[in-house]
């Protein structure tokens, strides 16, 4: 007969957390960031300077808080601050019906040709 033990591995297993490696200083240069062309890897585009002004003059001319020009769009007044503020990507379908909510006209985000 065989010995029932020969089939169990009685090693002692020791498990470690990985250690966090600290952020090299190539990853923080500012030129870096923006476009790696190495690897054709680039920045999204944001809201431009001349459209989150037109918003905010737009709607601050309908007198219309941030929260009530969301509820009429039917969105987050997050989305609508991130446009006020530069900081959301643009959509031109959101920027037309913002422009028919706000019954004026808004510079439009042009395509980029990759």
């Amino acid at each position: 007969m065989r010995d029932p033990t020969c089939y169990q591995d009685w090693e002692t297993i020791i498990l470690k957390k990985q250690t966090a490696h600290p952020k090299s200083i190539e990853s923080t240069n500012s030129s870096a960031s923006k476009t790696n062309d190495e690897n054709n890897i680039v920045k999204p585009m944001k809201v431009s300077n001349e459209l989150k002004i037109a918003i905010q003059q737009a709607r601050v001319s309908s007198k219309l808080s941030q929260k009530q020009l969301a509820s009429m769009m039917s969105c987050q007044p997050s989305i609508i601050n991130q446009y006020e503020s530069g900081k959301a990507i643009p959509n031109n379908s959101f920027i037309s019906k913002l422009e028919q909510k706000l019954k004026t006209k808004l510079p439009r985000a042009k395509k980029k040709k990759i």
